[in-house]
């Protein structure tokens, strides 16, 4: 980046002496209206990314939430599509939002969604792949997550109350002390979100983890002793959200 485009992000920034040996100091109010358009953006832009917070804060009171994130956190490129990647972590330091301790959570599946509706195009393996190798050659087979589907835990319920405050059904939501696993994927123009079970969860985990189809099994009885290995497997195929990893791994 050069001297004067350096100069010239802190002038937006709120640096009034920044552009000092360019432009003379009647001129340097006109930055404003650079600062004001760019923050207006970057306040659309989380607004669209993180619906069940604006949900949960109002809209208002999310303008100013946003603005305040905004003016410490500028893009690091002039795509927004992922813009707010540090939002929930901002929303968790904020300790005049400490009494909404889930905000940040919210704002993590939220980002998530977006990410998945934005991840590369990789489809997963079908019933019939992996059904085309041996038994032997299946337990030692490592399969991950395509790019469009991903994992989010958390230690108290969530999905409940995101989905209720995209549907405008903001009042009485409660987190119940359980921990949550969800699956995040993309499904043609939009994103599922669904909760796993615990053993389907923890296969997956595995296999997100790098570890092989048979050491997913076994941590899923591990985890349930009385799963059938047989059913969840035909469960996870069924969410199309694994694909198997290239013919040399699985020598």
């Amino acid at each position: 980046m050069s001297a004067f485009h350096q100069a010239f992000v802190d002038a937006l920034t709120g640096d009034t002496d920044a552009l000092s040996a360019w432009v003379a100091t009647p001129d340097r109010p006109s930055v404003a209206v650079y600062r004001n358009t760019i923050m207006s953006g970057l306040v659309e832009a989380l607004e669209t990314a993180f619906p069940a917070v604006v949900a949960a804060l109002g809209s208002d009171n999310f303008h100013q939430v946003a603005a305040a994130f905004a003016r410490d956190h500028y893009p690091a490129h002039p795509m927004l599509h992922d813009y707010g990647g540090g939002f929930a972590d901002w929303l968790a330091g904020q300790d005049a939002l400490s009494e909404m301790d889930w905000l940040p959570d919210l704002a993590r599946l939220d980002h998530l969604r977006l990410s998945v509706l934005n991840a590369a195009d990789l489809e997963a393996t079908s019933a019939e792949g992996f059904a085309s190798l041996s038994p032997e050659a299946l337990s030692h087979a490592r399969a991950h997550l395509i790019p469009s589907a991903r994992l989010i835990r958390f230690d108290t319920t969530l999905l409940s109350v995101w989905e209720a405050l995209l549907a405008g059904k903001g009042e009485g939501l409660e987190r119940r002390p359980e921990p949550e696993t969800l699956l995040v994927r993309r499904v043609g123009e939009g994103v599922e979100v669904r909760r796993l079970a615990p053993d389907v969860a923890v296969f997956l985990s595995v296999c997100a983890e790098g570890g092989t189809l048979a050491e997913a099994a076994e941590a899923a009885l591990i985890c349930d002793p009385t799963t059938d290995l047989t059913a969840l497997f035909s469960h996870v195929l069924g969410l199309s959200c694994l694909h198997l990893s290239t013919e040399r791994d699985l020598l």
